[in-house]
């Protein structure tokens, strides 16, 4: 076996090789990383990178951590696992908080970054993060694993979790005639209704219009961050970790790689949604609506499906990822659910036993929820 040092870095740019680290999926590179990294310090979320180095001291691997709480404005262990019952378990003494939750942020499955000759790594370091995790005092947590992939495979005593699937889009059209069409024939939406759909904005006096300089960003920044707003607190479950300040931050760091699509009626942004750009494929994240300005108009729709599907269609993109929640419309709409599962290891053998028997029946209720095998 490969033997590899690990080192911990608390910021990128202390990562000579990852700093300038480019990959073709947006969250993959250092922008984006740059970027949470303004996230973390604004919600004051410790985060840190765990590198593995070679026999050589070549760097072959990267494994993002960050720490996560009650209070850290980001998705738990314990909300995946307990629901509206987190606060319960904390008091019970069975919550895995805090958590080192690793992997890429916001990626829909992305673990690690590899960037050098890094084979056989997987083990060693998760193993490492392990040990860092224990030794403060908290449990380790992958959110999105490939199911059956080496990450899944290399946590050694790691109990399996059902993590609410991120969902995507596979673009096989070549107008939004050709979609709607699909929907009819898949019994999934009648054709004649998505085109109702998209007609309803411009009946209502409401515009979709998309955004891509930084300037704009600036001035709908303030709109961004309370139109996020509304979205949590609809969901109930945690404060929006997204201030103005991250929305012009990630304009700032991803360049062209960024855009905005928002509804405007009588001048006043009522709903948004942000498109991370790839070659092939676009990831629809950091969205927020006003349902009460938005719901006659059908704009949330527009502004997340619609609109970006029909310029990505012209534009060559083969595929939309969409993330977690709002399951029902999705899938109408043709969407999937990608195959990954979370991954808790928690330190002690009887803390271990209780989430291992706990775990049946939370993943038997979690693949119910969001209709999985």
């Amino acid at each position: 076996m490969a033997e590899f040092d690990f080192k911990v870095f608390h910021d990128i740019d202390s990562v000579p090789i990852l700093c300038s680290h480019e990959g073709t999926n947006p969250f993959t590179n250092a922008r984006w990383l740059r970027t949470f990294e303004y996230l973390c310090r604004r919600n004051r979320v410790d985060y840190s990178y765990l590198v593995a180095f070679s026999g050589e001291g070549l760097p072959s691997a990267v494994l993002p951590m960050y720490v996560t709480d009650s209070e850290s404005g980001f998705d738990t262990v314990d909300s995946v696992l307990f629901g509206r019952f987190e606060g319960a378990a904390h008091r019970v003494g069975i919550s895995a908080l805090p958590s080192y939750k690793v992997g890429v942020p916001y990626s829909p499955s992305d673990t690690l970054l590899q960037v050098g000759n890094g084979d056989g790594m997987a083990g060693p370091i998760m193993d490492e993060a392990a040990r860092i995790a224990f030794e403060e005092g908290g449990s380790l947590y992958l959110s999105r694993t490939p199911r059956g992939g080496v990450i899944e495979r290399s946590l050694k005593g790691s109990v399996a979790i059902t993590c609410p699937p991120p969902t995507y889009l596979r673009i096989r059209w070549g107008s939004m005639d050709e979609y709607a069409n699909w929907l009819g024939e898949r019994g999934l939406m009648k054709g004649k209704k998505v085109r109702w759909e998209i007609r309803q904005p411009e009946r209502r006096g409401t515009r979709i219009e998309v955004i891509d300089t930084l300037e704009g960003f600036r001035k709908a920044a303030d709109d961004f961050a309370r139109l996020s707003t509304k979205i949590f607190n609809r969901l109930g479950s945690r404060p929006s970790p997204f201030d103005e300040g991250f929305f012009v931050t990630l304009r700032h760091n991803m360049g062209n790689r960024v855009k905005a699509y928002v509804a405007r009626k009588d001048g006043e942004i009522t709903a948004h949604i942000i498109v991370m750009k790839s070659p092939g494929s676009w990831a629809v994240q950091f969205g927020g609506n006003d349902q009460e300005k938005t719901h006659r108009s059908l704009a949330w729709i527009n502004v997340v499906f619609y609109r970006p599907m029909g310029e990505a269609i012209g534009s060559g993109v083969r595929l939309m990822e969409y993330g977690t929640r709002s399951y029902d419309y999705k899938l109408r709409r043709g969407c999937e659910m990608m195959d990954v599962r979370g991954q808790l290891v928690v330190p002690g053998i009887l803390k271990m036993r209780v989430y291992s028997s706990y775990s049946v029946l939370a993943n038997f209720l979690l693949s119910r929820k969001y209709g999985l095998r």
